[in-house]
């Protein structure tokens, strides 16, 4: 009989199929740039604009996370961001 695969690497898996789908998503958006800009009618400027704004607090919000998650551990800031996300 042979054992279960090691979870360790069904976790790695999983990690990796996340991360590829939500940065593949993240730097996609020079692709659809000209689809964007016609379906909102935005000027190159506004829509770039949007895309620096959403860049600069992504790495913002990544400081103060990075800085509870050591605090607290990973564990916990998740769980409390989860529940705080989850809220209305």
């Amino acid at each position: 009989m042979r054992p279960p695969p090691f979870y360790g690497w069904v976790v790695v898996g999983a990690a990796f199929f996340v991360l590829f789908m939500a940065y593949g998503s993240q730097f996609s958006f020079g692709v659809f740039f000209s689809a964007l800009l016609e379906e909102f009618g935005w000027s190159r400027a506004a829509l770039s604009g949007a895309f620096s704004l959403y860049a600069f607090g992504y790495s913002g919000f990544a400081f103060v996370s990075g800085g509870l998650t050591d605090r607290w551990g990973p564990r916990a800031w998740a769980a409390s961001f989860s529940a705080r996300a989850g809220s209305p």
